[in-house]
């Protein structure tokens, strides 16, 4: 049996340039932020509390937890992947470019300017999107 490699982030903290392949897992805390992380074949980004994920690039599948209290923005979606928006939780400026991929709004949770040339964004009860743009 293999164990999932992952990286934990805490307060005060900055991870930048972060890859993560294949299962591997970010955990951002309370007061941490990631800044140019990149998702291949799977990844898991957790964005607890407090913390910030900036720049995030996810490709072939991965998928971001957005938890309460927690922001992201700027997060391009290429050939599949999914984003969780959390109840408490906000995400500006998503983009789905290629090859589908979900972002899925949950209750109370926001999701601003959204971009979407594929995939789908799902608004669930009690939840907001703003400033969609649907092309194709």
């Amino acid at each position: 049996m293999y164990s999932t490699a992952s990286m934990n982030v805490y307060s005060g903290a900055i991870a930048s340039y972060t890859t993560l392949r294949e299962g591997a897992i970010l955990n951002l805390y309370s007061g941490a932020s990631a800044i140019l992380t990149s998702t291949y074949s799977g990844g898991t980004i957790n964005v607890n509390s407090g913390a910030v994920a900036s720049n995030t690039v996810m490709s072939y599948g991965g998928v971001i937890n957005v938890n309460n209290n927690a922001f992201i923005y700027n997060t391009r979606i290429n050939q599949g992947g999914t984003i969780n928006i959390n109840s408490g939780a906000l995400a500006n400026s998503t983009f789905i470019i290629s090859g589908g991929g979900l972002i899925n709004v949950n209750n109370g949770g926001i999701a601003n300017n959204n971009f979407l040339s594929q995939g789908s964004l799902v608004v669930n009860s009690d939840a907001t999107a703003n400033h969609t743009y649907l092309y194709s």
